[in-house]
């Protein structure tokens, strides 16, 4: 078996991201500031045709969605209910949805089942609300870590670049190497990554600024 290298052979000194203005990094390794949960509302209240005070909101989720982060709208406004996503780097329309809606039962008809069913949606939208602030702060440190070394992605995130493309988590995957490699004449600064999983063997080299693959291999696991 080999060993386990762990190399990062960089670090520049850089500002402190501050909270208030995180880096929302995908998986490409390109980030841009979020434009906040305000204006994200904002955006689709205004779209929507609604404005703040006739709208009841329902709840503004920061999400990572299909290599990106965007902040899920929802809201309602007499019989109709909005659900936008709006990408969180720019404010884009990444998508919308408006449907009718029942009205609502009257608190003196309300059921225990309707009580419930209210209580564990509440608490589901808190537990959603938390795990996306909790991710946030995660990428927070994360955005915070490549800024100290120069702008490049951090083993972490090149590590997830190669597992994801071959189709796999951390979840039984054997890391063998990860490893930093500074820029040299035409070749960019790099990482180095190889795993084993499933029988196969696995190596990837991963521009360390971009996160594009730049080569990949794979072969069947020697006995």
């Amino acid at each position: 078996m080999k060993k386990l290298y762990l190399g990062i052979g960089m670090v520049l000194g850089a500002a402190l991201i501050g909270l208030t203005g995180y880096a929302a990094t995908g998986r490409s390794g390109l980030s841009a500031k979020v434009i906040g949960e305000e204006k994200a509302e904002e955006i689709a209240l205004d779209d929507a045709g609604v404005s703040r005070e006739e709208a009841l909101m329902q709840g503004t989720l920061l999400e990572y969605d299909d290599g990106q982060y965007v902040y899920d709208v929802e809201f309602s406004s007499g019989t109709v209910s909005y659900d936008y996503d709006i990408l969180a780097s720019d404010g884009k329309i990444v998508s919308s949805s408006r449907d009718e809606i029942q009205a609502p039962v009257p608190a003196e008809d309300r059921t225990e089942e309707d009580r419930a069913k209210e209580e564990a949606l509440e608490k589901a939208l808190q537990e959603n609300k938390e795990a996306a602030e909790e991710a946030a702060l995660e990428e927070a440190e994360a955005a915070r870590e490549r800024a100290e070394a120069g702008g490049f992605l951090t083993v972490d995130e090149a590590k997830a670049i190669a597992l994801s493309d071959a189709g796999y988590d951390e979840t039984g995957v054997i890391m063998e190497k990860a490893r930093f490699e500074k820029a040299d004449g035409d070749d960019p600064a790099q990482y180095e990554i190889e795993f084993t999983a499933g029988g196969m063997e696995y190596e990837y080299s991963i521009d360390a600024l971009t996160g594009k693959i730049l080569e990949r291999e794979s072969d069947q696991e020697d006995d």
